[in-house]
């Protein structure tokens, strides 16, 4: 059993072998040189893989990361908001290149977990078809499972797999309720961290320049500043720190808004949602006083939800993958039971 994590930042996969779970990742980026002998010869001393294409060097994954801060270039991402680029050809060979390196050779008809951050239905997107294509011309059997989902198995397990989760990510958000593992109710945002830098950069006029003279937004000093200040969004005091605040505030809104309508829309929703655990995940969820300004809204907007308590997890890059292999095992038991009930 396998299951893969497409990322905006990175590619996770992880899968069982014999009693043990392995996970693997590359980042989801590459870089493009012109061709020059003199970095190609350096490259091989270095024993940093590179593909030739018709007029540069590409180098993908974990060394791309490492020149691009090296060379003071901009690194080109292989999911743009999380989606297939369209006019990339050569980003979207480079994709099925990283999916091969961290996925086992051959899957002989192996369930492959496909996580995402809503469809769950690959008829729904484009991109899912084209990655469920690359997997199962690997010989895997794709089985889509949501972003939410996947946090929602792997962290709610002594709850039975019941209480909300909000999973807020590189890419966008995803807020749902779930009782014994079925999903009541979900809905989604496309904001996520990488455009939430974006836009502070854009408005702070944060800049870099490569050694060609091409400017770039820097979202790297602007992560790097909210780790280092250590930024509080419920009791901000610079200018920059209102500034964050009230994005937060406003992507937040957004999303409990439209949860709100969801489960408003859903009586068993709205009926099972009292006395809950909320569970939050992802990077945009451990800024400092998160907690604090998600209870205040909620009470502001009266979600007809009544919470225990509010959890922020720590840190994990494999917390999905881990979700959803206990989700595909558990389907896989259920049918069990099913067949020998019949």
């Amino acid at each position: 059993m396998v299951c893969l994590d497409l990322g905006t930042s990175a590619f996770r996969c992880l899968r069982r072998q014999d009693s043990c779970l392995v996970g693997r990742k590359s980042p989801a980026m590459y870089i493009s040189l012109p061709i020059n002998e003199a970095d190609v010869s350096l490259l091989k001393q270095m024993r940093i893989p590179v593909i030739r294409s018709e007029d540069s060097l590409v180098v993908v994954g974990a060394a791309a990361l490492d020149l691009a801060q090296a060379l003071r270039i901009s690194s080109i991402p292989l999911l743009i908001d999380g989606l297939v680029p369209t006019k990339d050809p050569l980003g979207r060979q480079l994709i099925g290149m990283v999916i091969d390196s961290i996925l086992p050779n051959t899957g002989n008809a192996t369930p492959c977990g496909l996580i995402s951050r809503s469809a769950v239905d690959f008829e729904q997107s484009t991109d899912l078809q084209l990655f469920a294509q690359l997997l199962r011309l690997k010989g895997y059997n794709p089985v889509p499972i949501t972003c939410a989902s996947a946090v929602a198995y792997a962290e709610l397990g002594d709850d039975q797999f019941s209480g909300l989760v909000l999973d807020w990510g590189a890419s966008g958000a995803s807020l749902g309720a779930y009782r014994l593992g079925d999903t009541l109710a979900e809905c989604n945002l496309v904001n996520g961290g990488i455009l939430i830098d974006e836009r502070i950069a854009r408005v702070r006029n944060r800049f870099c320049w490569d050694r060609e003279g091409n400017r770039y937004l820097n979202t790297h000093a602007i992560e790097m500043w909210k780790q280092a200040a250590q930024v509080r969004i419920d009791a901000p005091k610079t200018e920059d720190d209102k500034l964050i605040s009230a994005i937060y505030r406003e992507q937040l809104v957004n999303i409990l808004m439209r949860f709100k309508a969801a489960i408003i829309a859903t009586p068993a929703a709205w009926l099972f949602a009292q006395n809950v655990k909320l569970i939050c995940s992802g990077g945009c969820t451990q800024i400092g006083g998160f907690v604090q300004m998600l209870a205040s809204l909620i009470h502001e907007l009266d979600l007809p939800v009544k919470l225990s308590e509010i959890l922020v997890c720590s840190p994990d890059q494999f917390r999905m993958t881990r979700g959803g292999m206990i989700q595909m095992e558990l389907d896989r038991l259920s049918d069990r039971v099913l067949i020998s009930a019949s």
